[in-house]
């Protein structure tokens, strides 16, 4: 898989770029941002495969099979639109885009585009086998880090729209594919706490970019007993990987996504991967959720 990559910040380069070296058969063949010593950057860290300044450039001059949009999210659907147009399968970071209609736009592309909601890849495969196929669900879920430590180029996104575009995912998939409704407990500039319904019951989740690193997702039956859990990072964990030195914890979801969208080129389906569509129902939830914080903590249907 000949693979581009359209946005050369900080997921980039410490996620994109080393989950591709765990992709067999996969090399980045160019990569596009406007900042020039950003791009050079990458390359150089990446076989200095050819750099460009923008998409329309790059796939004007190259064809890969494949390219990673990890942009800005307001560069999201022109970028998009821009590989569409040339028949290249194209991953989107997360969100979609900056609200529910820039989503639905994407979603109406062909060839369809495809969301990288990674989390699918850790969580989500951990747990799923474990939960029961019938009965209703109660849901916890906690996604946390310090935004400084991550050290971001351009974005600064609240804390909803940074994380829970990945817990609303996770929601629907666990609850039955949709969800139906959202309520605001709180939504701060660096932390959520939110609650999504579904087919088969309920999600509460906490986002927050001012904490330590932590990942936990738990699925409890209605009688209150716990069926599956995940988690990663906390406190002792964080210290055992600042002591390694080694790859980002992003990097093995990263690469499990990459081989998925590998399976899209090859014509083989997409597995896990997120559809437009389903990174429509993320944004729908978090539209929703914001509204009923500006009601004051009313249920808003999606």
């Amino acid at each position: 898989m000949k693979l581009a990559i359209a946005g050369c910040g900080r997921i980039s380069q410490v996620g994109y770029a080393p989950a591709v070296r765990h992709v067999e058969g996969a090399e980045i063949c160019a990569l596009a941002d406007p900042d020039r010593e950003r791009r050079e950057g990458l390359a150089a860290t990446t076989g200095d495969p050819p750099t460009f300044d923008s998409v329309a450039a790059l796939l004007t001059t190259e064809r890969p099979d494949a390219i990673v949009i990890a942009s800005p999210p307001a560069q999201h659907l022109e970028q998009a639109t821009l590989a569409a147009a040339a028949g290249v399968a194209a991953l989107v970071e997360k969100p979609p885009g900056r609200d529910t209609a820039e989503a639905e736009r994407l979603a109406a592309l062909d060839p369809p585009v495809w969301i990288g909601f990674n989390r699918r890849f850790s969580h989500l495969a951990a747990v799923s086998s474990r939960v029961p196929p019938s009965g209703d669900l109660e849901l916890s879920m906690r996604l946390c880090y310090r935004r400084a430590s991550w050290r971001a180029h351009e974005v600064r996104d609240d804390a909803l729209a940074d994380l829970g575009p990945h817990l609303a995912d996770l929601a629907a998939c666990l609850l039955g594919g949709e969800l139906s409704s959202a309520r605001a407990r709180s939504i701060q500039p660096e932390r959520a706490r939110i609650e999504l319904t579904g087919a088969r019951g309920s999600a509460r989740f906490v986002c927050e970019t001012d904490s330590a690193w932590v990942e936990r997702v738990e699925v409890r039956q209605s009688t209150g007993e716990l069926s599956a859990r995940s988690v990663h990072g906390g406190t002792a964990r964080a210290a055992v990987a600042r002591l390694r030195r080694g790859e980002h914890p992003l990097v093995a979801s990263l690469a499990r996504q990459l081989r998925a969208l590998g399976g899209v080129v090859r014509g083989e389906g997409g597995g896990m991967l997120a559809t437009a569509r389903e990174g429509v129902m993320a944004m729908k939830a978090l539209d929703a959720a914001r509204a009923s914080a500006l009601s004051g903590g009313a249920v808003v249907s999606l």
